[in-house]
């Protein structure tokens, strides 16, 4: 067996090509090479968090200014189709943002009753504001395989 073995893996390497040195490079050295770096430090998931958070965003963010907002003059209406597209493009298995509510949630409500979403964004288009809790995000950084 263990003649066999290694006559099928020199017979391997003799063959092989740039696609499978790679391949062969994987049997070498046993397990994948993990591609999040060691960080000092963080031996547990909330000092991992930690220094993420610092390695990706350095400093602190600065406080919003405070911002008087006027209402646009002629603001143009969102069309359903608009919101339809929008919706489209998102994901309905991704994580949900701030408001905890998941994408199909939304995409339920457009299908069933488009005129609510619009409804619901038309003070914030007319004024011209983007609420600071739209613009946030979740990030997790996650190891995938290869």
């Amino acid at each position: 067996m263990k003649k066999a073995k290694r006559k099928h893996w020199w017979t391997f390497l003799a063959l092989a090509t740039l696609q499978t040195v790679w391949t062969a490079h994987k049997f070498v050295i046993g397990h994948p090479p993990s591609y999040i770096p060691a960080l000092a430090g963080s031996s547990t998931p909330y000092k991992l968090n930690s220094a993420l958070l610092n390695h990706f965003f350095l400093g602190q963010p600065l406080p919003p200014k405070e911002t008087i907002h006027l209402p646009f003059i002629n603001p143009s209406e969102l069309s359903e189709s608009e919101i339809s597209r929008a919706l489209a493009r998102s994901l309905p298995s991704s994580a949900p943002g701030p408001d905890e509510t998941p994408n199909f949630v939304w995409k339920a409500i457009n299908h069933t009753a488009p005129n609510i979403i619009r409804e619901l964004l038309r003070p914030l288009v007319s004024a011209g504001f983007h609420p600071p809790s739209l613009k946030m995000a979740d990030g997790i950084v996650l190891a995938k395989p290869g």
